[in-house]
């Protein structure tokens, strides 16, 4: 009988830790789904960061671009990926409006962990729940504060111009603002930040406000009409980087360049392209969370395949650091982009890294690891 109980203890051993062998040794599949359009600047970046965590990590990393046109494509494809042969460990997807209840469902009825990337509408936040409690697969979202970003971006655009006043013939500051499209809930937060700093600069008057496709072409052809019709306006914010370098093409075409400070334009994402306008002096400033926070999330969601749940220490939602890029620390911020492969993601991962007490992904411990001398921000 003693025998017999030891082979079964033996038995049972050798299966746990062959299990735990598979486990550390799988190589987990992370599909993430995004919309894109051929001069957006943002999605380069945060790429490249992903595919450098997976490296350090070891997962294997996919992305799939579906542009900006059609919300339903989104639909389509992720619940086409997820019932394919070859199902992801897990999906990462930025949605549009409506988009949200139909994946969740899939992933839901397959078992398959999502994280969506916020912000979402308030009606579909009533529809889904937040993370884990409807959907148990719906494990976290990213919430980034769009309010936030367009508001710093809007207040450093405004104080610039008031310092150097080039005031219309009403003594006012005449502005042009180029928003987002409005099926994505963001679009319409980051108009709110900037009409909270408007209120704030009672001598800028906002003369008008369209809606732009994150293109850069579109949106110096919206400019170039806005000018048109407003000749006097001097500033134009842009709910992205590429907006804001449209916007910047339309002056110059007029013969106004930044470089005379009489116009100014200021944008959102601070991706590589975004830092190098301001660090040329095209863009007074960005503003976003950095492309580190995608890393951020990735390895959150690699430890959770792995075994070890944020969700004690983070919660469900994931809030990146949201940052402000300006002429003052926009080399260093672009040095940090530069340097996303040199950092060693296994230091930030609770499963490479068992002596790891708290998740830290502040800016300065980031720049510590790329091997970065801070300078006050």
């Amino acid at each position: 009988m003693l025998k017999y109980l030891i082979f079964t203890m033996l038995i049972f051993a050798l299966t746990v830790c062959d299990h735990a062998s598979a486990l550390t040794k799988k190589r987990p599949r992370i599909v993430m789904i995004t919309p894109s359009s051929p001069t957006n600047s943002y999605w380069p970046s945060v790429f490249r960061v992903i595919n450098s965590v997976a490296r350090d990590l070891d997962y294997h990393f996919e992305h799939v671009d579906v542009g900006v046109k059609d919300r339903f494509i989104q639909n389509d494809l992720a619940i086409k990926i997820m019932e394919g042969p070859n199902r992801p460990d897990a999906l990462i997807i930025v949605v549009a409006i409506g988009n949200t209840k139909p994946i969740l469902d899939v992933a839901e009825r397959l078992k398959i962990p999502v994280i969506i990337q916020g912000p979402l509408w308030p009606f579909e936040i009533k529809t889904v729940g937040l993370p884990r409690e409807k959907y148990k697969q719906y494990i976290a979202l990213v919430q980034q504060e769009e309010v936030l970003k367009g508001y710093m971006s809007a207040k450093l655009l405004f104080t610039k111009a008031m310092a150097n006043k080039h005031l219309a013939a009403d003594g006012k500051i005449h502005l042009l603002a180029i928003g987002g499209q409005k099926r994505w809930v963001g679009s319409t937060q980051r108009e709110e930040g900037m009409q909270k700093a408007l209120k704030e600069f009672p001598m800028i008057e906002l003369k008008q406000i369209s809606p732009g496709k994150w293109d850069t072409a579109e949106a110096k052809v919206l400019t170039t009409k806005m000018l048109a019709r407003f000749p006097e306006s001097s500033i134009v914010w842009a709910a992205s980087d590429a907006m804001a370098e449209g916007a910047m093409q339309a002056f110059e075409a007029k013969g106004k360049s930044a470089a005379s400070g009489k116009v100014y334009v200021s944008g959102i994402d601070m991706a590589e392209f975004g830092l190098r306008n301001v660090i040329a002096g095209r863009s007074v400033g960005t503003a976003a969370m950095s492309v580190l926070g995608m890393g951020e999330m990735m390895v959150y969601i690699y430890d959770y395949l792995m075994g070890k749940d944020f969700v004690k220490e983070i919660g469900t939602t994931i809030e990146p650091e949201t940052l402000l890029a300006t002429p003052e620390n926009a080399n260093q911020l672009l040095e940090l982009v530069n340097r996303v492969d040199k950092i060693d993601y296994k230091l930030f991962s609770k499963v490479y890294n068992p002596n790891l007490k708290k998740y830290d992904f502040k800016y300065h411990t980031l720049l510590d690891a790329a091997g970065i001398t801070e300078n006050p921000r």
